[in-house]
């Protein structure tokens, strides 16, 4: 979670994006959310704000693009973004839930996101069968 003022400001990250991009919370407040962004869309990203909080609203960001994200270390790594629109009295922000999806993008992962079939949730595993060998009489 990242929470960005109408400047771009940084006012608010969780643990969860200090280890995505890399950086320590103290580096991240009141800089330009722009830094976590690779050069080359930075200018344009500024624009794009100042339309989100012309007509602030709960959206996804970069429907239809490609999204990436920039590590300290200068590493780019692709993501997903989530804006929602928080009003106070006297300002507003938005509050941007950002998911890092390079494992998605791994050969081997389906087009809609998902782990391949062995390893999703609810595949019925052995450890389960053996409880019940294992309670049955001899």
């Amino acid at each position: 979670m990242i929470m960005v003022d109408d400047s771009g400001r940084i006012h608010l990250v969780n643990a969860q994006t200090e280890e995505m991009f890399g950086y320590p919370r103290a580096e991240l407040i009141g800089k330009p959310v722009e830094m976590l962004l690779p050069v080359r869309y930075q200018a344009s990203h500024a624009a794009r704000r100042r339309g989100f909080f012309a007509a602030p609203q709960r959206r996804l960001m970069g429907e239809g693009r490609d999204l990436f994200g920039r590590h300290k270390d200068g590493r780019e790594f692709p993501i997903e973004i989530g804006l929602n629109p928080l009003v106070t009295s006297d300002r507003t922000f938005v509050l941007s839930t950002v998911i890092d999806i390079t494992e998605r993008r791994r050969p081997g992962t389906s087009s809609s996101g998902m782990r391949p079939s062995s390893s999703r949730r609810g595949t019925p595993r052995s450890v389960p069968c053996a409880r019940s060998r294992s309670s049955s009489p001899t």
